[in-house]
C-alpha cells in the first residue's frame, strides 16, 4: 500500500470557477437549442407568444400621443379603452384568435 504524503499537484485540482463554467455551457446550449428566442427562454408557450404579438399590433395601431403638459400621461403615448373596444369589435377574427366570443 502506498504511503500518502498529503501533498498534491495543483494542476490536478478542479479550478475554483469550474461550476460557473459548467452553468455557462449549459445556458449556451439551451440558447442554441431554442434559437435564442427570449420567449422560449422564459417558458412562454407559442399561443401566449401569438397573443402578445396580436395585442402589441392592436395597441400600436391605436395608440395616441399625449400633450407634454398633460398631467396624467406627460407626453407619453396611451390607448383609451373606447378605442381598444372599437378596434377589437371591428376585427372578429382577432377577437376569436385572442379567445373572446363576446365584445364585452
Amino acid at each position: 500500500m502506498p504511503k500518502l504524503s498529503g501533498k498534491f499537484n495543483p494542476d490536478d485540482l478542479i479550478p475554483a470557477d469550474h461550476d460557473n463554467y459548467i452553468l455557462m455551457r449549459a445556458e449556451m446550449k439551451q440558447r442554441k437549442e431554442s434559437g435564442g428566442d427570449p420567449f422560449h427562454n422564459l417558458g412562454v408557450s407559442g399561443a401566449d407568444k401569438m397573443t402578445f404579438f396580436l395585442l402589441k399590433w392592436v395597441f400600436n395601431a391605436i395608440k395616441r400621443d399625449s400633450a407634454e403638459d398633460d398631467p396624467k400621461f406627460q407626453g407619453n403615448p396611451f390607448v383609451s379603452k373606447a378605442d381598444l373596444n372599437k378596434q377589437l369589435s371591428k376585427n372578429p377574427e382577432l377577437m376569436h384568435a385572442l379567445g373572446y366570443t363576446d365584445g364585452r
